[in-house]
């Protein structure tokens, strides 16, 4: 954890107040004396040796504020940089940018440094020359390339009588047009969530440095997002769930498969729920369950077009219902039922039961059909039965239960088979995914049985030939 004490300013005023900043990774604070803005507002300060910019929206709770009587900021994202800070709350005229996962070490296996001995029995170390690897060729092109690690040496280091060296993988991302922090954060977010599904976890997004058209210098940006993946798990995993050697010739096309469709509003829903739901922050398993459950109900509405054919259902009904002949005929009964006609509501009851023509169950089961057949795989396992339509009733039963707060616990999922079936899904949720980096469903079942922490759930897709997970 890194604390920055000093003078800060709020930017264009002269005035400064003492303040403080915290950099834990990927958590920010940031505290100052005599100041309380209630919107967007930034401040300029420094490190002791570099300048620094926070970019803050109001107000907001800590947790290790130092300083008494100050007043805590809802930080959003932190610059560093000798090359002078743009005015306002974005970075602009981005070309290009870098940064580390520290998970790609182990998940590329390449060795990118060695040591030797000079004719005198001098120890040197060899900064290897490793070719890059490319994920998306253009509009960004995408790279990982080994070089330096950052430059700011740790203080422990004694520059004297040691150095380090390190030849680390760095991702970099380069633009035909220039960009603002916005879409380097979006970008960040779909690398981080690709090598999240392919290792099976990410930690952070390290040493951020941004390349500024016409600037000679680099600037350093720290956002406060929690870009991790499936930590929640991370003491149950010994190996990745996949290693680069297996994917690599694959690598640029699941890659380009998913920048497509990580950028397709369509599926932003269901995407950003199934993440949310996989980051640090603890979550109730009734909650997750629900959770699990929406997402796939969400993604079959999308693929299957009945969202879609739904809306235009309804703007036609609509009209139709408007029309004054149709009026008379139904006001009257509407009126004998103790209500008022109105089209517009009536035409979204006829949307709505248009859309519950296919239950959740069959819903449930088309995608698990699609995908491995996950679900009705891991019946006997979990549900202790061998009829799996009984088991996808009884998901549906649960998440009603959950989500209606239902009273009746009639073939509802026990606490234990719940939580069991919150994986099972989630391996369905995974699948899912991987169909959409073009990974054909042979390679996904591969890779899913081999998983080291939902094995026991994907085992039922192994062949005979498969080798023991």
């Amino acid at each position: 954890m890194e604390r920055h004490q000093g003078s800060w300013k709020v930017e264009g005023e002269e005035e400064y107040n003492i303040g403080e900043l915290v950099i834990d990774n990927d958590y920010i604070e940031f505290f100052v004396r005599g100041k309380s803005i209630p919107w967007a507002c930034t401040f300029i300060g420094s490190n002791g040796e570099h300048p620094i910019k926070v970019y803050a929206k109001g107000p907001g709770e800590t947790k290790h504020r130092s300083l008494n009587m100050s007043i805590g900021y809802r930080v959003v994202k932190v610059a560093m940089t000798n090359a002078g800070f743009q005015e306002g709350f974005e970075i602009n005229n981005i070309c290009a940018f870098s940064f580390e996962i520290p998970e790609l070490v182990d998940w590329l296996k390449i060795n990118s440094v060695s040591i030797g001995f000079t004719e005198a029995n001098e120890l040197f170390a060899i900064e290897e020359k490793i070719e890059s690897i490319i994920i998306k060729n253009e509009n960004p092109h995408i790279e990982i390339s080994f070089g330096p690690a950052s430059p700011f040496m740790p203080p422990e280091i004694n520059d004297r009588v040691e150095y380090v060296v390190k030849n680390y993988p760095r991702v970099h991302v380069s633009y035909e047009e220039m960009v603002t922090d916005e879409r380097v954060y979006a970008d960040i977010q779909i690398l981080m969530r690709f090598f999240g599904m392919l290792i099976g976890y990410v930690s952070y997004a390290k040493d951020i440095r941004l390349n500024i058209e016409g600037k000679d210098l680099k600037t350093w940006i720290w956002f406060n997002e929690d870009f991790s993946h499936n930590l929640r798990h991370l003491n149950g995993i010994d190996r990745f769930r996949t290693e680069y050697s297996q994917v690599k010739d694959e690598l640029a096309n699941y890659f380009e498969n998913w920048y497509t469709f990580s950028n397709d509003d369509y599926f932003f829903l269901p995407r950003q729920m199934f993440f949310n739901s996989n980051r640090k922050r603890e979550i109730f398993a009734e909650d997750l369950f629900v959770q699990y459950v929406k997402i796939l109900e969400g993604y079959h509405l999308r693929i299957s077009g009945d969202e879609k054919k739904a809306e235009q259902l309804g703007i036609e009904i609509l009209e139709q219902l408007k029309d004054e002949n149709v009026k008379k005929v139904l006001s009257e009964p509407f009126k004998k039922a103790g209500s008022s006609y109105k089209p517009k509501t009536v035409a979204q009851w006829i949307q709505g039961g248009f859309l519950s023509r296919i239950t959740l169950e069959t819903r449930l089961k088309k995608l698990d059909e699609e995908h491995g057949s996950i679900v009705a795989g891991n019946t006997e396992y979990v549900y202790k039965e061998s009829n799996a339509d009984k088991y996808f009733s009884a998901i549906v039963k649960t998440r009603n239960y959950y989500s209606h707060y239902k009273p009746d616990r009639d073939g509802v999922l026990t606490f234990g088979q719940m939580c069991n079936s919150i994986d099972v899904l989630k391996c369905l949720i995974i699948m899912i995914l991987f169909s959409h980096m073009g990974m054909d469903i042979d390679t996904a079942k591969q890779i899913m049985i081999h998983d080291d922490k939902l094995w026991m759930y994907t085992s039922c897709m192994k062949k005979d030939q498969d080798i023991e997970g």
